[in-house]
């Protein structure tokens, strides 16, 4: 299973390593288009980017294959604060996209594939 998208490089990200048409994130359904927008939009010490950013990628590692059974709650928790239905202050949107990253980085959870 290939790492994480290069969330927060100054490379452009493609989705072409997982193929997908779209994923629901804070219960927007996103094209690859509109997905990509926001990953090569920097962050820049936005909480909700980051948190966009992270939660994209751990979709994406989910659809790859990965074992989400770990953070899945987590998951849940960032798209509910996204999509405005559970009210979160931005050190909640750190410690999601914090947790998110960690996941991502093969940290937590199944860690990273050989």
């Amino acid at each position: 299973m290939p790492g994480p998208p290069e969330i927060g490089m100054h490379a452009p990200i493609s989705l072409r390593t997982v193929p997908v048409n779209q994923l629901t994130i804070g219960g927007v359904v996103s094209t690859e288009t509109a997905l990509l927008v926001v990953l090569n939009t920097p962050p820049r010490g936005n909480a909700t980017l980051i948190l966009k950013h992270q939660l994209i990628a751990a979709k994406l590692n989910l659809v790859d294959g990965a074992d989400g059974s770990t953070i899945q709650s987590t998951i849940d928790q960032a798209d509910a604060c996204l999509s405005g239905a559970t009210s979160c202050t931005r050190p909640t949107l750190i410690s999601l996209g914090s947790a998110l990253t960690a996941f991502n980085e093969g940290t937590t959870g199944p860690g990273h594939c050989p």
